[in-house]
């Protein structure tokens, strides 16, 4: 079930109406009526300049509490920094991608982004758009007009129209585990992307940079300036019906119970989960020390020391040893 909840106007709006958009729409607030269908998926196609402003970090920590995920549009800034409320904690941001897998010049990037998505990119600059994004619109302008669709020749592009193909997926993930929380989610999310690609496009185009004062144009993207990689919707289901989330939950004991064990080594306790390469992982940044899980083993680095990736051991005997101390 789609509910729309509208929440800007024509020239804009308002933190305080999203933020009362948002809590109504995922049933935590009756005003001005009870939602009798609340969300477990809330699309933002929207977005600000800015840090993540305190009221829009109070209410992902009370959403993500209520197992509601937020999936929210990188911007459109031309390669400059992730805008609000995307660059909150707790947020799946969306960049935009062109035809081939490179980043739209307009979309903005960072490392608040957790996975990439098509947004839509003409090529031409005379004529039809060539790689638009096809979506529903209604062609009134002052009021409702005919419901119908966009086309080459009126376009859509944007953040906007890649962050919902990624909230699409979440929802077909949810309908398989409606269990699933929003660090579960983001953390499939990030496994199944398929690797940006490194060629391909013209010659001599650049690697995307972190986000300056300095606006960037299309660029290949990486895991630290367009989020873990392409969107894979089909392959994030897969590993919901495999049983993926479970096993990110029991990697989540393990590194519980290493917190506990081992708080020389890993500290301080409580790190944010993350993906990065393929491994589910934790930072700890009193020790300076990673520990991650890939493909059923447990693996433990500290840069400063060997740069090494040292083995653990496998998730199953780690398991086995949490559930044992009651993790």
């Amino acid at each position: 079930m789609v509910l729309p909840v509208r929440v800007l106007g024509r020239c804009g709006g308002w933190d305080e109406d999203i933020i009362a958009g948002m809590r109504w729409a995922a049933g935590l607030s009756t005003s001005p009526v009870l939602n009798t269908h609340p969300a477990k998926v809330l699309n933002l196609s929207l977005g600000g300049g800015g840090t993540c402003e305190q009221s829009y970090q109070d209410l992902i920590s009370e959403l993500t509490a209520a197992k509601v995920t937020v999936v929210a549009a990188a911007g459109n800034d031309a390669g400059l920094a992730v805008g609000a409320p995307a660059n909150c904690p707790g947020v799946i941001a969306v960049a935009g991608l062109r035809h081939n897998g490179t980043k739209a010049g307009y979309s903005s990037l960072g490392p608040e982004v957790v996975v990439a998505a098509p947004a839509g990119n003409c090529v031409n600059t005379h004529g039809a758009c060539l790689y638009p994004l096809l979506t529903t619109i209604n062609s009134g302008i002052t009021t409702p007009g005919a419901n119908t669709y966009s086309d080459a020749w009126n376009a859509s592009l944007g953040t906007s129209f890649s962050t919902p193909i990624v909230a699409g997926a979440v929802a077909l993930m949810l309908s398989i585990d409606p269990t699933l929380t929003p660090g579960a989610i983001q953390a499939l999310l990030q496994s199944t992307a398929r690797p940006f690609p490194t060629t391909g496009d013209d010659p001599g185009l650049p690697t995307c940079r972190a986000p300056t004062q300095q606006e960037q144009d299309y660029c290949y993207c990486t895991d630290r300036t367009c989020g873990a990689g392409m969107l894979d919707a089909a392959a994030a289901v897969a590993a919901v019906k495999a049983g993926g989330a479970a096993a990110i939950s029991d990697a989540d004991r393990v590194f519980n119970y290493l917190e506990s064990r081992y708080p020389e080594y890993v500290a301080p306790a409580g790190a944010e989960s993350a993906v990065r390469s393929g491994y589910y992982f934790r930072y700890y940044a009193s020790t300076k020390a990673y520990v991650g899980m890939l493909n059923g083993n447990v693996y433990y680095l500290v840069p400063a020391i060997n740069g090494q990736i040292n083995l653990l051991g496998t998730l199953k005997d780690w398991l086995a040893s949490a559930a044992a101390a009651g993790y």
